[in-house]
């Protein structure tokens, strides 16, 4: 039997982790759709109304890709935290 309390733990860590993967890809695409000045992708209005908003406040397009990485390594960790809680409820 799982521990219930384990379980809910790891599902918390894997949906958050989830968040952080979308917010890192909203801020690549937004940032390549900026670069190469055109609309790559069909989401683009979306993502570059995010990055207009982020430049808004600064006008440093290194913070942005800044903020991605650090978002995407945010989700592994919680990613790999979701694995070992949920691995660790089943023992």
């Amino acid at each position: 039997m799982a521990d219930k309390r384990k379980v809910a733990i790891a599902y918390i860590f894997a949906f958050v982790s989830v968040f952080f993967f979308f917010l890192g890809y909203t801020f690549l695409s937004g940032y390549v759709n900026n670069k190469a000045n055109e609309e790559i992708l069909p989401q683009a209005q979306a993502m570059n109304a995010t990055i207009s908003a982020l430049s808004s406040i600064s006008n440093w397009a290194e913070i942005i890709l800044v903020l991605t990485i650090a978002t995407i390594v945010i989700a592994v960790i919680l990613s790999t935290m979701s694995s070992f809680a949920m691995r660790s409820a089943f023992k």
